[in-house]
């Protein structure tokens, strides 16, 4: 039997996960490959990654052209995206409803939208509250606008043709998902970020398996998607996989008495650069004086412009126990790739995190989440004074406990004084550390499982196979 798998790769940041070298072997071991993505002409993207059982495209525009069928899928967005998170705002999104109602701006230069807009925004949430309904308009516009002839012709020459997709939003994985289930191929989701199953709104496809990453996953597809326990797959983290393998190429450094904290940026489109420099300021200076012993920072910024990494060289380069380490693309990018390959990237990220003593992020960053599973300890500091994060109600994130959703064992400090101490118990109490990350692992990990053979199981299921799962 000739069989396919198709990956859907839209952004820079899924290749950690989909194209790992885990998934691609077990991939490539019974099955042709086609890789889906917009770096399909990059020479060094067809380089890593093609071969003589690979096929790589570009996925074409959705056909759009026609202002009221671009108005119609704008409209079915709402209605799967905001409605979502309206129907759901009970039990966790509240804070993404409320702040969709705002224009975010980049360091909090917010408009609120019109209110004729504001009116039938919200007439379209409480539609979109009822699951149904933007599948209503999706398939209006299937054969209007998800035209991919290429790949439609590739696949009619199998027998078995299998989706995975690992973002749950985006032009091209609602075309591949749309085709998936024209055509029946089997559908499979490996979510590669946390938001995927939380508050990317309603699945983009009845997938024949919904792969969980940990716990946290598991609680999301079945109470936020209604997801049947037969078709959610306990697989755990591909990334965590690629993870371990990356560990194993990079020499252990000798540990030193010296902590070492890293202090990671956040885009200004979600915590002000103001903000984010002024706890850079107070961690520097709680250093100099001495209120943080024997300790070196490393200040890992998430750099959007030649300007931003200008300024930040300028501001504090020339702090002796300050080191800068620039964000690899490979990390956080959506459309662009970096001439370094992506293993070189992600070796190189790994061997700058392993070793650290205490992660600080500004506001939140799955970076914690990272960290966490190579045992370093996070604090998100919720500290700013420009009132950004106030304007944007952004206290609902936060549970009961003050914590953040998804992260719950990590502190979030919201004064000075509190970061300090938090930080201060944290360098110092190791146990305590411990605690924090074995917890966070256990949420978004199943370490114990047999990842291999599971996802080939995956590859060769159908939705609602009663068949005992490979544990």
């Amino acid at each position: 039997m000739k069989k396919l798998v198709i990956l859907s790769v839209p952004f820079q940041r899924i290749n950690r996960v989909l194209l790992s070298p885990i998934v691609l072997n077990v991939i490539r071991q019974e099955y042709k490959l086609t890789i889906i993505s917009p770096f399909a002409t990059h020479p060094d993207f067809i380089a890593e990654y093609s071969d003589e059982n690979t096929t790589i495209m570009l996925c074409p525009p959705l056909n759009k052209q026609v202002k009221l069928v671009s108005m119609i899928y704008e409209v079915s967005e709402i209605l799967r995206m905001n409605g979502h998170w309206r129907k759901f705002r009970k039990i966790g999104t509240k804070y993404h409803y409320e702040i969709s109602k705002l224009k975010v701006g980049r360091n909090g230069a917010d408009t609120k939208y019109s209110f004729a807009y504001r009116i039938i925004f919200k007439i379209l949430c409480l539609i979109g509250s009822h699951s149904k309904s933007w599948e209503i308009l999706d398939r209006l516009l299937s054969g209007t606008i998800y035209k991919f002839d290429e790949l439609l012709n590739l696949a009619n020459d199998f027998e078995d043709v299998t989706l995975i997709q690992s973002a749950s939003w985006g032009d091209q994985d609602r075309m591949l998902a749309n085709l998936a289930g024209r055509s029946r191929w089997r559908n499979v989701i490996l979510p590669y970020t946390t938001d995927q199953l939380y508050c990317n709104g309603y699945l983009l496809a009845n997938y024949d398996s919904v792969c969980v990453q940990g716990e946290k996953e598991d609680y999301f597809a079945k109470h936020f998607h209604g997801i049947d326990k037969i078709n959610i797959v306990k697989l755990g983290s591909a990334w965590f996989r690629h993870i371990d393998i990356l560990k194993n190429q990079i020499p252990r450094k000798p540990k030193t008495a010296e902590k070492t904290i890293c202090y990671a940026g956040c885009s200004n489109l979600y915590f002000p650069t103001v903000s984010e420099f002024a706890g850079l300021d107070f961690l520097i200076n709680a250093i100099e004086e001495n209120q943080l012993k024997n300790v070196n920072l490393v200040y890992r910024p998430l750099v959007e412009s030649e300007d931003d990494r200008i300024k930040i060289f300028e501001r504090y380069g020339n702090i002796s126990f300050l080191n800068i380490q620039i964000a690899q693309k490979a990390c956080y990018s959506l459309d662009e790739m970096d001439s370094q390959s992506q293993e070189e990237q992600l070796r190189e990220y790994i061997g700058q995190s392993i070793g650290l003593d205490l992660l600080i992020m500004a506001y939140a960053t799955t970076l914690s989440i990272d960290l966490a599973y190579l045992g370093v300890p996070s604090i998100s500091n919720f500290v700013d004074p420009t009132g950004t994060l106030t304007k944007r109600h952004s206290h609902l994130r936060l549970n009961l406990s003050g914590r953040i959703e998804g992260i719950e064992a990590i502190p979030v400090a919201n004064s000075y004084s509190e970061l300090l101490a938090l930080a201060q118990k944290l360098l110092d109490d190791p146990i305590a550390g411990k605690i924090q990350t074995q917890f966070t692992v256990q949420q978004w990990d199943y370490p114990g499982q047999d990842f291999k053979n599971k996802l080939s199981w995956v590859l060769k299921r159908r939705k609602n196979d009663m068949r005992e799962q490979i544990v």
